[in-house]
């Protein structure tokens, strides 16, 4: 007789939910709903943590050479001059030199099913260099205002020289810059602090010398150690080396390599006729690597001065009669004008009305701006 087979075991009972036990189903997803709300809570607060964070992000402007010269004031080694006479008619090519800002990126932020911001998908700091541009009145870009533009500016760096005559009837502009250089700088950095400039002076062949340059610099005292040894004299001609110095501001100053590069030449005299062509094919050129040409043309100013105290030797208290700008002086201002189209940039003409030091603080920011920098323009008496 066969035994009795034992009975089936009884499976363990499923948690259903929707079963009579609706209290134990309630309180089941009470606290899955918590558990998932504290989490998008966590990882919201994370975002925007660092979020904020990244708004504290600074660029930190470093050297890669030794002995250059840092925002602080420390004495700098690559702060030289240099002179070109006329057993060197052409300077020698030298490589960009001096602090670049290195490459900084947003860190990607995590994203929940699209919520939180949207950072780390911007441009670099080497695209933002090639986005600001000189557009319509001078240099503009990132597609915003003038604090936006200042802003960028503050990450890549800003480099300008001023290339100056100084022939026997430029003293008063020598006497000028001496004069207004701290103020300059000062200016300068008080908008972007990474700000340097630099120095070219040039007359012609056959004079002392053709070239002298001041490198690029943070400080000033250097630049005005450089100043203090200049006098106008020479240039017996009319026409004087603009070729040889806008050669020596392109190749022998230390560019930084991400900067804004800007050449401001301040002159009264056009360059040589067999130069003019060599001339705006060199800013062309100039303008193609991401640098611009600005131009000053003194002449307006240079011919009122001397109209006054002709007059006043002449005529002695009488009222002043002005006479008419000689022909001539409109070479300047054709040469000048085609170098500031070919270099992206604006040309002044430099009158009585017209401040030096204030036309190149707004020719190295762009006239589309003077009135956002109308308070820093009025620092400069």
């Amino acid at each position: 007789m066969a035994e009795p087979s034992p009975p089936p075991a009884s499976e363990p009972p499923r948690f259903d939910p929707w079963s009579g036990q609706r209290l134990r189903g309630l309180r089941f997803f009470a606290v899955s709903g918590a558990v998932h709300a504290g989490l998008l809570i966590l990882f919201g607060t994370i975002t925007l943590t660092i979020a904020r964070k990244v708004e504290q992000i600074k660029v930190t402007v470093v050297d890669d050479q030794v002995g250059a010269e840092q925002l602080d004031g420390e004495p700098s080694m690559q702060d030289l001059a240099g002179v070109l006479n006329v057993q060197r008619a052409a300077p020698q090519q030298a490589r960009p030199r001096g602090p670049v800002v290195q490459n900084v990126r947003a860190p990607e932020m995590p994203r929940l099913a699209g919520l939180g911001p949207k950072l780390g998908a911007g441009p670099t700091i080497d695209t933002v260099s090639t986005t600001l541009s000189f557009g319509s009145g001078g240099i503009g870009g990132l597609g915003g205002g003038f604090g936006d533009y200042v802003g960028g500016l503050r990450k890549v760096g800003l480099d300008i020289a001023l290339v100056i005559d100084t022939t026997d009837s430029m003293q008063f502009v020598i006497d000028d810059v001496k004069d207004k250089l701290t103020q300059l700088v000062t200016t300068m950095q008080k908008m972007v602090p990474t700000a340097r400039i630099g120095i070219v002076v040039y007359r012609d062949k056959g004079d002392d010398y053709v070239v002298k340059w001041s490198d690029l610099s943070f400080r000033t005292e250097k630049l005005r150690e450089f100043l203090s040894h200049i006098t106008a004299a020479g240039g017996g001609d009319w026409e004087e080396a603009v070729k040889e110095a806008m050669d020596g501001a392109i190749k022998e100053l230390s560019w930084r390599k991400q900067s804004k590069k800007i050449i401001i030449l301040v002159g009264g005299s056009p360059p040589h006729p067999e130069d003019v062509d060599d001339v705006r094919a060199m800013v062309r050129a100039w303008h193609q690597q991401g640098g611009y040409v600005s131009t000053v043309d003194v002449t307006k100013k240079m011919h009122e001065e001397f109209d006054h105290a002709m007059w006043k030797s002449l005529h002695g208290k009488e009222p002043f009669q002005p006479s008419p700008m000689p022909e001539f002086y409109k070479q300047v201002s054709e040469v000048f004008g085609d170098m500031a189209k070919d270099g992206g940039g604006e040309l002044i003409q430099l009158d009585e009305q017209k401040a030096l030091m204030k036309e190149v603080v707004v020719l190295t920011f762009g006239s589309r701006w003077k009135v956002e920098m109308a308070k820093f323009l009025g620092e400069l008496s």
